[in-house]
C-alpha cells in the first residue's frame, strides 16, 4: 500500500509531463545559410512538408502534407499574405512586398504555426498567430546573424478564425 502511495503520484507526474509536448526552439541562420532562400518579402512561402502548432513554446499538434487541416492552414495563410501584398501594392510605397524588420521573437509565448521543410530544403518559416481579432500576423524567417526577419501582415478575422478551427 505504501508503495502504491509513492508510485501513483510519480506515475501521474510522468503522464502530465508527457502531455506538455516537445519544447520548440528557433532555427539559427547559420544552420540554413547554404540552403535555398525563399523570398518571404515578396510573399513567397513554399508549401511545407509539415506544419507544427505550438503554444507557449511547446509542440501541441502537427499537420502532415495532404491532410485536410494542413490544406486549410496553407490555403488560409496564403490568402492572407496575398491580400496584404495586394494592399501594399495599391496603398503603400512598398510595392508588392511585405514590410520587414529584424527582431527576436519569443516562441515560448503565444500560438505559433511553424512551416517545416525537408532537411536539405528551406529554413523553417514561423507564423505568430494572434489570439485576438484585428491583429498583425507575424511571419518570421531566419535572418543573417542572430534573430529573424519579421514580415507582418494584417488580419481582421482570418487568422483568428483559422486558429479557432484548429
Amino acid at each position: 500500500m505504501k508503495l502504491l502511495k509513492i508510485l501513483l503520484p510519480l506515475a501521474l507526474c510522468f503522464l502530465l509531463l508527457a502531455g506538455c509536448g516537445q519544447k520548440v526552439e528557433l532555427a539559427g541562420w547559420e544552420d540554413y545559410k547554404d540552403h535555398p532562400a525563399q523570398d518571404v518579402y515578396a510573399g513567397e512561402v513554399a508549401a511545407p512538408e509539415r506544419i507544427v502548432m505550438t503554444r507557449d513554446g511547446r509542440e501541441k499538434n502537427s499537420f502532415d502534407k495532404g491532410t485536410e487541416t494542413y490544406e486549410k492552414i496553407v490555403s488560409t495563410l496564403g490568402q492572407l499574405i496575398e491580400a496584404q501584398l495586394d494592399e501594399n501594392e495599391q496603398v503603400k510605397d512598398l510595392g508588392r512586398k511585405l514590410d520587414g524588420l529584424k527582431t527576436m521573437p519569443e516562441l515560448d509565448k503565444g500560438v505559433w504555426l511553424i512551416y517545416e521543410y525537408a532537411a536539405d530544403s528551406y529554413a523553417p518559416v514561423y507564423f505568430e498567430m494572434p489570439e485576438t481579432q484585428n491583429s498583425i500576423v507575424g511571419v518570421y524567417s531566419p535572418a543573417e546573424g542572430d534573430g529573424l526577419t519579421l514580415h507582418g501582415f494584417w488580419s481582421e478575422t482570418g487568422a483568428q478564425e483559422l486558429l479557432n478551427s484548429l
